[in-house]
């Protein structure tokens, strides 16, 4: 009998141990916040095979990140200017998740219309902005705004039959101007905080889309338009607007608050690339390419740092602290990625290979406390197994394809 009951409480004991993740680092990002006031801090959204998408967040500019939460459908993500703490979520449809404490729990507020963008007023203190389109048998831009910190809002069509809007931004510089940006050659100014609209398209190609917008932190007249076309660029706040050439397709587009004249563009043709300026947008030269592929419309300046710039990938957080010359994954803590296969060779004891689908192939040679991602090779597919032989300088790999 008592050699029963110690049998029932090892089995006990076995069942309430928990798992702790030890790596690999990274994961399917899917939105990224950068706070403006407070560059270190940092929210991120990453894609998980289930209802609920991990929220980490860190305080240490991506040295150490730590999951606070969880959400369903998320793709984009703004932090407050004026509380690190409250940071702003919207999935595209009808509804703003909202958090007060870094990310941790989430409140909803109904939309009277589809979202598409967000962002908040660099100005008055819980002034948020959304924007996006009534949908019928057409699509009606739309504007709202929130007075509490996103627990309420109202809006309304910013004008008749123009599409939807894909692109937000407010001046930094003149309190109460927000631009928008969308379908059909679409760009408009509001002076009074979004009360009243008008459209400042002239020089825009008919019929292109502008797909990203940046105001410029030391000139209220600058500002740079993101379209499938190319870049454009204006100095008299949208009056007149000229073409600067590429990049094209342009999803994303930030100038620097920390250096105004540098900023960095996120565009892709043919191969995907980021752009950055040193003369306020007159000239777009490419950068090193993101790898792995970046998230669109994702890309955001480094307040603190004229020459840093953030971007989500598929694989985790990538930075730059060069200009986009070089690219540096900041994962630390992030372990959401599932693990597709992992294989230890029994003649080396503590190694381990493992594939992390959508993210590579990683190896540890001390039982998984580090990790270190090996190159790239894969053609078609994520890997569904991994074969290991005993070589005279290690071990040999042989993977195996999902796609053949």
């Amino acid at each position: 009998m008592i050699r029963t009951i110690v049998l029932l409480l090892a089995v006990a004991a076995v069942a309430a141990a928990e798992w702790v993740p030890i790596g690999p680092d990274g994961g399917n990002v899917v939105a990224l916040a950068v706070s403006p006031n407070q560059p270190g801090t940092l929210v991120c959204v990453l894609y998980a095979n289930d209802t609920v998408q991990p929220v980490y967040r860190t305080t240490d500019g991506g040295a150490a990140w730590q999951r606070v939460g969880g959400l369903s459908r998320i793709a984009l993500a703004v932090i407050d200017p004026f509380d690190p703490l409250t940071v702003y979520c919207s999935d595209g449809g009808m509804t703003i998740q909202r958090s007060t404490d870094g990310g941790a729990t989430w409140q909803t507020a109904p939309l009277p219309f589809n979202t598409a963008v967000l962002g908040c007023d660099p100005f008055v203190p819980g002034r948020v902005y959304v924007a996006g389109a009534y949908y019928d048998s057409i699509a009606i831009p739309a504007f709202g705004v929130s007075t509490d910190c996103g627990a309420s809002w109202t809006g309304g069509p910013v004008v008749q039959d123009t599409g939807s809007i894909m692109t937000l931004d407010a001046s930094s510089i003149d309190s109460g101007a927000i631009y928008l940006g969308g379908e059909y050659s679409s760009v408009f100014r509001s002076t009074d905080g979004g009360a009243t609209w008008e459209e400042r398209s002239a020089g825009l190609t008919p019929g292109d889309i502008v797909l990203s917008l940046s105001a410029s932190h030391g000139d209220a007249g600058v500002l740079c338009a993101g379209t499938i076309t190319g870049m454009y660029r204006t100095t008299d706040a949208g009056a007149n607007w000229a073409l600067t050439g590429d990049p094209r397709f342009v999803m994303s587009v930030d100038f620097s608050p920390a250096e105004p004249d540098k900023g960095y563009a996120y565009g892709y043709d043919t191969a995907v690339a980021c752009f950055a300026t040193t003369d306020a947008g007159v000239n777009w030269r490419p950068t090193a390419p993101i790898a792995p592929t970046a998230r669109l419309g994702g890309l955001t300046a480094d307040p603190g740092l004229g020459d840093g710039v953030w971007c989500p990938t598929a694989s985790g957080v990538m930075r730059s602290t060069d200009r986009g010359a070089h690219w540096n994954p900041v994962n630390a803590g992030i372990r959401t990625a599932g693990i597709s296969t992992i294989s230890a060779p029994p003649w080396n004891p503590g190694h381990l290979y493992l594939e992390v689908a959508g993210v590579g192939v990683f190896k540890s040679l001390d039982a998984g406390r580090n990790w270190e991602k090996c190159a790239d090779f894969l053609s078609c597919g994520n890997i569904c197994g991994i074969g290991l032989a005993p070589g005279p300088g290690g071990d040999i790999l042989y993977a195996l394809e999902g796609a053949g």
